[in-house]
């Protein structure tokens, strides 16, 4: 499968790119009305892929909130544990 990287491969320009956000949004086509279909809206080519990585950008961004998120309440669970260490080390 692919992975989007910041490139200019992943470039909405890139056909490879918008295969791969056709193929993993699973978007459908409306034969009879020539058409896609994306969360129940109908789009034309170059504005759904206009939308498909838009949603894309989103993802990356909120996993990179997500993640740093996780490393800063790792680094705090990480000091408060060596402060009652410190604190009950002192204590005794």
């Amino acid at each position: 499968m692919f992975k989007p990287l910041i490139s200019q491969q992943w470039r909405l320009e890139s056909s490879d790119y918008k295969k791969y956000l056709y193929e993993k949004y699973k978007v459908s086509f409306s034969k009879k009305k020539l058409c896609f279909y994306f969360r129940q809206q109908e789009y034309q080519l170059d504005a759904l892929m206009v939308q498909l990585d838009c949603v894309e950008q989103e993802k990356i961004k909120l996993d990179y909130c997500v993640t740093a998120m996780f490393i800063v309440l790792i680094i705090a669970a990480y000091w408060g544990v060596s402060v009652v260490d410190a604190y009950l080390s002192v204590a005794q």
